[in-house]
């Protein structure tokens, strides 16, 4: 499942300024990697709703690397552990970069 979730767990949408303008898709890969682990035992582990979650988040990156945005889109599961997701998205940094970027990243938690 971990693949899978890789390789569908980025999608850029900038503009049209060059590659290296933009907040790298690899540097966010790092980054959302390890903090789906952190985001998973706050909003979800540790809810009292164990219930099947699907969300993608779109989130801002200013040129700071901090998320200046992040929304849900396409969600299912309690709206507390969605709301809870989102929130701990907004709290995410990533590296400083000339534009930043917008990005998508899916989060899938299921029961036992």
């Amino acid at each position: 499942m971990r693949a899978r979730l890789l390789t569908v767990a980025l999608v850029l949408s900038a503009g049209t300024a060059a590659a290296d303008e933009n907040l790298a898709p690899k540097d966010v890969l790092t980054v959302m990697s390890r903090r789906r682990i952190e985001i998973r035992k706050a909003c979800w582990e540790d809810s009292k709703e164990k219930a099947d979650v699907s969300v993608k988040v779109d989130f801002v990156v200013a040129q700071t690397g901090v998320v200046t945005d992040a929304k849900a889109s396409d969600a299912s599961g309690p709206a507390s552990i969605v709301a809870c997701i989102v929130a701990e998205v907004k709290k995410t940094t990533f590296l400083s970069s000339e534009k930043g970027g917008k990005f998508r990243w899916p989060f899938i938690f299921k029961g036992p």
